[in-house]
């Protein structure tokens, strides 16, 4: 039984060449809170080092690979892959267009489909 929903909360068993990964940090509103969580949960990252203009005192910051922004595009990349429906992808992603659901999207080879049923625990 496939579910509705692929849901985030297995991204800690995150499989690298699986994920969609950003080069740049995003995430904005939440950044500080998806970095602890991210830490906490041992995913993977680095340390930024820095010192604020005027101090002499440096800072430090948990900065996870994995971001908000890369979630959602795996997400739908992942449903995409495992349904070929663009409207419910639209409805389950709360886009209000079906442009913005091809950019998050990305067509991904079939071979992957076992892959991701796999990882995510679903049988066929």
């Amino acid at each position: 039984q496939m579910p509705d929903r692929l849901l985030l909360s297995h991204l800690p068993r995150c499989n690298r060449h699986l994920l969609a990964m950003s080069p740049e940090p995003s995430g904005g509103q939440i950044k500080s809170g998806w970095s602890v969580a991210c830490r906490k949960a041992g995913l993977p990252g680095h340390i930024r080092v820095w010192t604020p203009k005027g101090q002499e005192k440096p800072k430090s910051v948990f900065v996870p690979d994995v971001t908000p922004h890369d979630a959602r595009h795996t997400w739908a990349s992942w449903q995409y892959c495992l349904h070929k429906d663009l409207m419910r992808l639209k409805a389950d992603g709360g886009w209000g267009n079906i442009t913005t659901v091809t950019r998050y999207a990305k067509v991904m080879p079939e071979a992957y489909r076992a892959e991701i049923l796999e990882w995510l625990g679903i049988r066929d």
